[in-house]
C-alpha cells in the first residue's frame, strides 16, 4: 500500500501503508535525495476531531480550514461519482 505521487522534478513516496505513512521519500532524477520519518497520531479522523474541537472551544460554526462550501462540493463530486459507475445506496 504504497503511493507514488510524480510530478515535473521528481517523485514523493509515500511508504505503507500510504493513508498513514510514517516515511515519505523525495526522488529527483531517480536518486533518493531526503527521508522524511513522521509520526502518525490516532486511528483515522484524529486531524478533523481535533479541528472540531478547536472550533467548538473558540465558538466557532465553521472551520477555516474546510468551510461549509467545500464540504457540499465533496458531497456533490461523490454523488457524480456515485451516478457515473452505476452506484445504488
Amino acid at each position: 500500500n504504497e503511493a507514488y505521487i510524480y510530478g515535473t522534478k521528481g517523485v514523493l513516496k509515500l511508504h505503507r501503508n500510504f493513508s498513514h505513512a510514517e516515511k515519505i521519500s523525495i526522488f529527483i532524477n531517480g536518486k533518493l535525495v531526503f527521508n522524511f520519518d513522521l509520526k502518525f497520531e490516532g486511528n483515522g479522523y484524529f486531524h478533523e476531531i481535533e479541528e472540531v474541537n478547536r472550533c467548538l472551544l473558540n465558538g466557532k460554526i465553521e472551520s477555516d480550514k474546510l468551510p461549509h462550501s467545500t464540504s457540499l462540493k465533496l458531497a456533490q463530486i461523490m454523488d457524480k461519482v456515485k451516478e457515473e459507475i452505476g452506484l445504488n445506496l
